[in-house]
Order: C-alpha cells, then structure tokens, then sequence
C-alpha cells in the first residue's frame, strides 16, 4: 500500500482521497481517480489563464503567457483525440479508417526498441501520426485537410515562437504578429479537434458493446 499526505492507494487499486477532518477519506475506483484529475488538469488550465489576465500584464507578455497555456491544452486535446480515433478505427465504423506506419516513421516513433505512444511523441511527430487519420466523406475529407493545415501553421508558429523570442534580427512588432496568429490558431485546432473527439466518442458509446462487449 502506498501513501501520500492527501491520499493513498490500497492493494486493490482503489484510491482514497483525504477531503477534510470531518469527513476523512473517500474511496475512489480507479475510473473516480482519472475523471477527478482529468477534471484538475481543466481546472489548472482555466486557473492559469485567469491568473493571467488578471496579472495586468503588458503586451508582449500577456499574449506570449496565453499562448504557453494555449499550447499545452493543444497538445492534451490531441492526445484525446489520438485515443478516441484509435479506439474508433479498431472496428469498421462509417466515419474514418488509419493508415499503418511506414517503416522509417515507426523507426522514428520507437524508444529502446519500444512504441513510445502517441502522447510521448513531438508535435511535429503527431502532426505525422494525424496524418494517417483517413474521413471517408469528401467534406470531412476537405476540412480534416484544411485542419491538418492548420495544425502544421501552427507548429511552425510554435517552433518560431521557442526558437526565435529573444532573436535580435526580428522586431517586436514581427514578432507580436506570429504569437497573436499562434493564438487564434490554438482556439481553431483546439475547437475542432474537441468536436471531433466528441463525436466519435458519441459514436463508441452508442455502440458500446461492439467495442467492449462484456467489460462495457
């Protein structure tokens, strides 16, 4: 058994929470404790940009701040969506199918010999693994191309954001420019990845048992 000041962990999995003297500790099954820190991960999201905005910072620095934030958020709507679509395409549905690998990327996509799983990956590295998301429709076709597109602007506004900030052969004004459209990038990919994930997981629980029969 382990444990920690707010909680511990007992030999079955089951995780109990220190809430407060008079209450104690609640027990949470190992399905409990994922939603609770699913839910304090949003929390410390909209915490931070709060504390943000509220801070009365300046410009570059507030947009510079939001776009840090900003960012992390794309990389977890991502990983979300990675798991909903791989779920999706591990049965015939009418929505979307995924290419395998080639040889080189999953060279590339390998540690001591090892998958490393698509949250481990690089941005860069899951632009590639979206990539071999494939819609079955013409107009899902056209905007999961146009979203890819703008996925693949954004890491390049990323890369130019990490790699150049403090560059002193580009202005300010230049590059207030770059984190501002970084920004509005980040809430389309964010959007639409969210609204996607939703929909295919709409669709797996509908058919629940297609997907996990009797552990559903």
């Amino acid at each position: 058994m382990t444990r920690t000041e707010k909680s511990f962990t007992d030999d079955d999995g089951f995780t109990y929470v220190y809430i407060n003297d008079e209450i104690g500790y609640l027990r949470e099954s190992p399905s409990d404790t994922k939603s609770r820190i699913y839910y304090e991960a949003a929390a410390l999201e909209l915490s931070m940009l709060k504390d943000i905005k509220d801070s009365k910072m300046k410009e570059p620095t507030l947009s510079f701040s939001i776009f840090s934030i900003q960012i992390a958020k794309v990389e977890r709507i991502l990983n979300e969506y990675y798991d909903s679509v791989s779920v999706l395409c591990s049965k015939p549905n009418p929505m979307v199918s995924m290419s395998k690998p080639n040889a080189k990327q999953k060279n590339v996509w390998t540690r001591s010999n090892k998958p490393m799983g698509f949250k481990n990956l690089t941005l860069g590295q899951k632009l590639a693994a979206l990539q071999l998301v494939e819609f079955i429709t013409e107009e899902d076709i056209k905007n999961y191309d146009e979203l890819i597109i703008s996925l693949n602007d954004l890491i390049g506004d990323r890369n130019k954001i990490t790699h150049s900030l403090f560059d002193p052969t580009q202005t300010t004004a230049e590059k207030q420019i770059i984190v501002n459209r970084a920004n509005v990038n980040c809430k389309k990919v964010i959007k639409e990845f969210e609204r996607l994930n939703s929909v295919f997981s709409f669709y797996i629980l509908q058919n629940v048992y297609l997907y996990y029969g009797d552990s559903a």
